[in-house]
């Protein structure tokens, strides 16, 4: 199982999102410590791992300081099924953290799916602005969805995503709210 978290993460390094971040940048990725099974690796193996890879210095953290340029960072959070070889992974540029609630926030996210189902079901939390009436979010730049609450519910089926390498990607972008990284899940 530990083998499909590779896979999936190279085949991310080979689209043009991870290509295109520019040399310096950090990558808040905690979830990519995770594991499962036995494979356990040191503090620095993700940062070498993508300054190899990428044949550029980007610095990997499972901490954000809070000094950080946010000039500079990129989300990524990364998610196995225990039992099943699916995983997604989100991707973004943070936009804005949230230190008196503790989150880190987006008007823009990806989500790339490593699935052999061509569904799923998207859940994520908004930080609505207060002077919002309606607070949407339009998925693929197509579909625009009002949100409930501050609550996301989207149901992104085959014709909602492009190919990318192996990945099923999708995108998802907020009017006027932004939306939670921490939140988002993805529901087979």
């Amino acid at each position: 199982m530990s083998t499909y978290k590779w896979n999936a993460v190279d085949e991310l390094i080979n689209t043009e999102f991870l290509k295109n971040i520019p040399e310096n940048s950090v990558l808040y990725a905690p979830t990519l410590w995770d594991y499962i099974g036995s494979v356990g690796i040191h503090d620095s193996y993700w940062t070498d791992y993508f300054t190899y890879k990428l044949n550029k210095k980007i610095t990997v953290v499972k901490e954000l300081s809070p000094e950080i340029d946010l000039e500079q960072v990129y989300y990524l959070k990364y998610k196995q099924s225990a039992k099943e070889p699916n995983q997604y992974m989100i991707f973004s540029k943070i936009t804005e953290i949230d230190s008196k609630n503790n989150t880190l926030l987006t008007n823009n996210v990806n989500i790339f799916n490593f699935s052999k189902y061509d569904e799923y079901l998207l859940i994520a939390n908004m930080k609505k602005d207060k002077s919002a009436l309606d607070s949407s979010v339009t998925l693929m730049g197509t579909d625009t969805i009002k949100t409930q609450n501050e609550n996301v519910r989207l149901h992104v089926t085959y014709n909602m995503f492009q190919i990318l390498n192996d990945l099923k990607w999708s995108n998802v972008e907020s009017n006027d709210g932004s939306i939670d990284l921490d939140s988002i899940v993805v529901v087979y």
